[in-house]
Parts: C-alpha cells; structure tokens; sequence
C-alpha cells in the first residue's frame, strides 16, 4: 500500500506517508523526523483553515488543537516498541493513553 501512495504522489513529499513509511521500518528517527513535518504541516492547514471564510470556531478549537490521527500514529509506534515522543503541539501528553491502561467499558460515555 504505501509504495502505491508512493506512486500516486509522483516523486511529491508526504509526511504522513513517511511517518508510515518509518513505522512499517521500525526506524525511530526516521518516524520522529516524519512525525515532526506532520505536526508543522497540520499547524499550516489550520493557520489557513483559520483565515478562510467558512472557518468554524467550534473545529478550531477542538480539531484544530488535537489531533487524533497522530495520536493514533503514536500508539502504532508505542506498540511497535519505538521509543515514546516528548510533550508536542497537537499531541499532548494528557490526550495520550498510558499503553497497558485498560480500555474504559462500552457504555462509559454514559452519564446516569
């Protein structure tokens, strides 16, 4: 899969595709490097996102400040045993589940 991304972006750069890249290769640096371009990428689109007309304040302040595909990212990496990032913008320590935490029940949302 990701050498047919490879061949779709025609020779073109992709951070996401990297940091998979990185992460099927088990190579730390390459995923902290990759993941890093991510995050500056993410913050231009919503510093664009955040001039344009139809800006929602609502996805500014939630969407905007988290980002649960890198989240995700990192908890493929943290199970691939990669080393654990630092504290980064979009991504913060307190959004990120300890890896061995147990998943809450089903119906936890619920509150009564």
């Amino acid at each position: 899969m990701l050498a047919r991304w490879e061949d779709v972006l025609e020779g073109g750069a992709d951070p996401r595709r990297e940091a998979c890249q990185a992460l099927l290769e088990k190579d730390a640096n390459g995923f902290q490097t990759a993941f890093e371009a991510l995050l500056r990428e993410r913050k231009r689109e919503f510093n664009e996102y955040g001039r344009r007309l139809d800006f929602d304040a609502e996805v500014g302040a939630t969407t905007g400040k988290l980002y649960v595909d890198g989240l995700a990212l990192l908890r493929v990496a943290e199970l691939e045993a990669m080393p654990p990032l630092t504290a980064l913008e979009f991504v913060p320590l307190l959004a990120r589940v300890p890896l061995g935490t147990p998943l809450p029940a089903a119906d936890a949302w619920r509150t009564a």
